[in-house]
């Protein structure tokens, strides 16, 4: 090692790197595996491995299942984890302001708009900030909800589904499991975002009635006997 930490620090900024490099090639191909990502990169597999071990510490990618179809062993895949990292986009018109939040892939997760008040630059960074705060503060209601409901029920999973699910679930997770840390005695449960939408409660409406309808046609069926 040179005097001053020389050699260790080049160490760290060429893992560095890696790290970035692997991280912007799994971006752009959206999912890829680590022969993929050796090729692309030019890395040997072992530095691709352990830059993925470092991203995947640092909650930036994630594992999402296999590549099959072809020869050889399955590849696991990586993908940017979306809720990594938000942007939040104003839109300051002459009589709206829209807000658009985005995870770090490019998903809209919440939207907003009122009429602009702003009758200065202060009174519109007061009412940007406001408008910003309200989508933090959603946390807290889901989370206070909640709360309410795990002592009886000790749930071991959480879905957020319907408008919350589909407008800032994404952004909700992880602000909710957080602050049930610190209000159930509990081990709080894992929250996780629905797959279906805007559609969950129309789909699950009939997803109830036809299990119980099948109940009660097996249970008359088998009442009634063979005919």
């Amino acid at each position: 090692m040179s005097i001053g930490g020389g050699a260790a620090n080049t160490t760290s900024l060429l893992r560095l790197i890696n790290q970035r490099a692997v991280f912007t090639e799994i971006f752009r191909l959206g999912k890829a595996s680590r022969p993929e990502l050796a090729r692309v990169t030019g890395l040997s597999k072992p530095t691709i491995s352990m830059a993925l071990a470092d991203l995947e510490r640092a909650r930036l990618v994630r594992p999402v299942g296999l590549r099959t179809g072809g020869t050889g062993r399955a590849a696991l895949l990586y993908e940017v984890r979306p809720e990594a990292g938000w942007v939040l986009a104003a839109d300051i018109g002459r009589t709206t302001v829209r807000l658009a939040l985005a995870d770090l892939v490019g998903e809209v997760a919440v939207r907003g708009q009122e009429p602009s008040r702003a009758g200065s630059y202060d009174d519109l960074l007061e009412q940007l900030v406001r408008l910003a705060a309200e989508v933090a503060a959603e946390a807290g209601h889901v989370a206070r909800a909640l709360a309410g409901v795990i002592p009886v029920l000790d749930p071991e999973l959480v879905v957020l589904g319907g408008g919350i699910g589909t407008q800032a679930g994404d952004l909700l997770a992880g602000p909710v499991t957080e602050r049930l840390e610190t209000l159930v005695a509990l081990t709080p449960p894992r929250i996780e975002v629905s797959t279906l939408g805007p559609d969950a409660v129309i789909l699950g409406a009939p997803a109830v009635g036809l299990s119980t309808a099948r109940d009660l046609v097996f249970e008359r069926a088998v009442a009634a006997g063979p005919s």
